[in-house]
């Protein structure tokens, strides 16, 4: 028999009696198991109405909002879901060169992810939080390649 839970503001809330610590699991898909106790947990499924156009664009659609939910819960929050390009945005203006933004925007976007996971006790959805800190090097260790190069060109 699946587990409803409590559904809040879209997110299936699920008390697991098996979680090695006290709190609960926030569950962002339609239908999933609860990786600790392997309870299977369903969401109420939303209203479906007849749609016109390209059946496509909404198969896409579906995809692009099941992709941004997964990476807002590891990068943001919802008190501010723009968090991390906010805080991306202001790194990248310590540089005068442009040509440093970029790598700059795609470290503070992996620190904020940190910080999000990190101070939250959220599990992460996307990639796990050693592959952020792997990101994290690749990002600037290619940083460090392109700025020398760069001032091996001057």
């Amino acid at each position: 028999m699946p587990n409803m839970g409590i559904f809040y503001k879209g997110i299936l809330i699920h008390s697991c009696r098996n979680m090695p610590y006290e709190t609960d699991i926030s569950i962002n898909s339609i239908d999933t198991n609860c990786p600790f106790c392997g309870d299977k947990l369903e969401m109420p499924k939303p209203e479906v109405r007849e749609r016109n156009g390209m059946p496509e664009f909404y198969t896409l659609l579906n995809q692009m909002a099941d992709i941004h939910d997964k990476k807002s819960h590891d990068y943001a929050s919802n008190d501010n879901p723009a968090g991390n390009y906010h805080f991306a945005g202001m790194l990248s203006q310590l540089f005068k060169n442009h040509k440093d933004a970029g790598f700059i925007g795609r470290i503070g976007e992996k620190l904020y992810r940190l910080a999000n996971l990190e101070n939250s006790d959220k599990v992460a959805m996307n990639e796990n939080i050693e592959d952020t800190e792997v990101d994290l090097c690749v990002i600037m260790v290619l940083w460090m390649a392109d700025r020398r190069n760069r001032r091996s060109l001057s």
